[in-house]
């Protein structure tokens, strides 16, 4: 077993973080409140758009998302000794080596490609595809998590950093490491990680940036860790990162399940810091701090597995 660096801030930098960011998010007594996300969605659920329905795509370059997806041709895997989440898996494809972290893509396969258009947050301010969505790919080697995500995103705005990163265009991962050991648990806790991705501060690949949110002990920066590569595109913007497995905190297994799902927080508000809405490929009910509302995530055996 390896033993992970802690990050973090320190329980009283945390405690002075939460008390300006009144929107963060807290789970006590292992109950954890009524959160989606990172800001006023916390306060109510809204209302789900029936969107894009997760499944495959073609790769990018993408100039508009259908209004449906056809899945791959790829084998159904082996089941789990376990339950899975009812959403679709989302399968995370072997690297013998790695892929170069340009937001090129021209070195990921074909398929599988997913979708991200289930509105979780800010419907009335989603005014559709063009608007905010994004297809993806996952990859995996011994050292890392890899992401590829095409957005289709009419405005670029980003003005936050930080903490406060997802009140602009922005990517989140979850990461649920023991899937089946608390599988019906509905709060965070140690081996379930909140990641934001910034594509850049201003323009995408200007000053890009990754922050962890959760586990809360280990929250702050994590931008030295990961490395994220985004440019802009005619439909938005490409953003490619490498999370080392150090910061999702788990051994990977090859062929294990994980929880996961991918977000895409989106802000038209030009010169403002703000999350006006967010997609995802799990559709609602998709609580941020409940793990059993969360999608699933399937490391296939290969060459870059163990």
């Amino acid at each position: 077993m390896r033993t992970w660096r802690l990050w973090g801030t320190g329980v009283a930098a945390v405690a002075v973080l939460l008390a300006l960011a009144c929107t963060a998010p807290l789970a006590l007594n292992g109950t954890p409140t009524p959160d989606l996300t990172l800001t006023a969605l916390f306060a109510e659920v809204p209302t789900w758009i029936p969107t894009v329905a997760g499944g495959t795509l073609p790769p990018p370059p993408l100039t508009v998302h259908p209004a449906t997806s056809t899945p791959g041709a790829t084998p159904t895997p082996v089941p789990p000794a376990g339950p899975l989440h009812p959403t679709a898996v989302v399968w995370a494809l072997p690297f013998a080596g790695e892929p170069a972290i340009d937001a090129a893509f021209d070195d990921w396969p074909a398929q599988p490609w997913y979708t991200a258009a289930e509105v979780i947050y800010g419907a009335a301010q989603w005014s559709g595809l063009e608007d905010a969505s994004a297809t993806f790919a996952v990859g995996w080697n011994a050292d890392a998590l890899f992401l590829a995500v095409q957005v289709t995103d009419d405005t670029y705005v980003q003005q936050a950093a930080g903490f406060r990163l997802f009140q602009g265009d922005a990517l989140e991962i979850v990461f649920d490491g023991d899937l089946f050991g608390d599988f019906d648990v509905a709060a965070m806790n140690a081996d379930d990680v909140h990641l934001g991705l910034s594509p850049g501060f201003g323009q995408p690949g200007q000053r890009t940036e990754a922050y962890l949110w959760f586990p809360e002990a280990l929250r702050g920066p994590r931008t030295t860790a990961v490395r994220i590569a985004a440019r802009p595109t005619p439909e938005g913007y490409a953003v490619e990162a490498r999370v080392p497995w150090e910061v999702l905190l788990v051994e990977p297994q090859a062929g294990g399940y994980y929880g996961f799902a991918l977000r895409v927080s989106d802000n038209d508000a030009v010169g403002q810091t703000e999350q006006q809405s967010m997609v995802s490929n799990v559709p609602l009910p998709h609580i941020y701090n409940n793990p059993t509302t969360w999608g699933n995530l399937y490391l296939q055996p290969g060459v870059g597995g163990r």
